[in-house]
């Protein structure tokens, strides 16, 4: 099939073209994984109290990846077979039922920790625009030696405060660095030491790969009334916090931004709002939208009571429980977003619609 409106200026002339409307890669396979596991499985005090644990080594080739081709093929990138990556870690998990007096309390928790590392895709770093890309330029990447999807950008170093300090950071031959800064803007590090502020500068700025996943549960139960709570949480991964689209000229602000620079000494971190943004303070991907990612946040917690059985036979009931239940009630974390749990995208937090906070209430009745 052929799909047309691909036309082409010759000598002046605007000339109709038409290309195949895709390509058969017929050399594709499915990825390859190998792994390997070694663990043990403890239980003591007639399985009141278990343990378990699990070492784990995974590595995946020939992994499906879109590599760019020159831009005559009429194509930009093409899906192949290409490289490898490998994950690492171990999960444990534990838990203890006991009682205190007349409360039946149990006690679970589970933890992992994994190192992911993409161990060859030869000497060329790829761009994963779908996990984050559109929104101020290509933020997640992948690389040799490096984790998978880790983003990629120059690093902020301060905001210049005058003029002065503009003037004062030039290359060797007394060129200024960054050659359209006013005071206010971001002065970024130049890591080459060369050429000023080019793209040779940007380099690894946050890694959105938690090295922590945790859980626990609570469970207890008192004379008819029981008690629930979950908690989960992660630590150790970053967040591209980027709410506010470059393509977008007058979009809103969300409200970090109220701490600007807006005057000698007011900030050192936020820059100055500047129309058409001539500094790339907002345009480049940088460490400026970077967060720890780290949070501990109670998914859900019910409370319920049993009402006991001599009440319930005259109103001919077997069971009745009544039960309130409450989701994601409260979050602790330093992520300034407006939520931390935003794994559907790489790490990249465009705007991701929050978790909910609900209250639920009930009775589960057997007649």
């Amino acid at each position: 099939m052929m799909s047309m409106g691909n036309n082409a200026v010759v000598d002046g002339q605007v000339l109709t073209g038409a290309k195949t409307s895709g390509y058969v890669n017929s050399d594709l396979k499915w990825e390859t994984s190998e792994q390997t596991d070694i663990g043990i499985d403890l239980r003591f005090l007639g399985n009141a109290l278990t343990f378990t644990a699990d070492y784990f080594h995974k590595k995946t080739k020939d992994m499906l990846l879109n590599v760019a081709l020159p831009e005559y093929t009429g194509f930009r990138t093409m899906k192949v077979n290409k490289g490898s990556v490998k994950n690492e870690g171990v999960e444990m998990e534990a838990s203890y039922r006991f009682h205190v007096r007349q409360v039946n309390l149990r006690l679970g928790a589970n933890v992992s920790y994994v190192k992911n590392t993409v161990t060859d895709i030869g000497d060329e770093r790829i761009g994963l625009d779908i996990l984050g890309g559109g929104l101020g330029g290509t933020v997640t990447w992948m690389e040799s030696g490096k984790p998978y999807g880790f983003f990629y950008g120059y690093v902020h170093d301060g905001i210049f405060q005058n003029q002065a300090e503009i003037d004062a950071y030039v290359t060797a031959d007394g060129t200024p660095k960054q050659l359209n800064a006013q005071p206010g803007d971001v002065r970024y590090k130049d890591l080459d030491g060369k050429d000023g502020i080019t793209g040779e500068d940007r380099t690894m700025i946050g890694n959105p790969n938690p090295d922590w996943t945790y859980g626990f549960t609570l469970n207890a139960e008192w004379r008819g009334f029981d008690v629930y709570a979950f908690f989960q949480g992660v630590h150790g991964n970053d967040i591209y916090r980027l709410y506010r689209r470059a393509n977008i000229t007058y979009a809103n602000w969300d409200e970090t931004w109220l701490d600007r620079w807006h005057g000698e000494g007011t900030s050192n971190w936020m820059p100055r709002i500047a129309e058409g943004d001539p500094n790339n303070n907002t345009t480049w991907v940088s460490n400026l939208f970077v967060e720890d990612g780290s949070y501990l946040r109670l998914k859900v917690l019910q409370i319920g009571y049993q009402l006991p059985q001599q009440l319930l036979r005259k109103a001919f009931i077997k069971n009745l429980r009544l039960f309130a239940q409450g989701e994601n009630l409260f979050t602790i974390t330093n992520y300034t977003g407006i939520d931390p749990e935003v794994g559907t995208r790489n790490g990249f937090d465009g705007g991701t619609y929050p978790q909910a906070r609900t209250f639920t209430f009930g009775a589960n009745i057997t007649f």
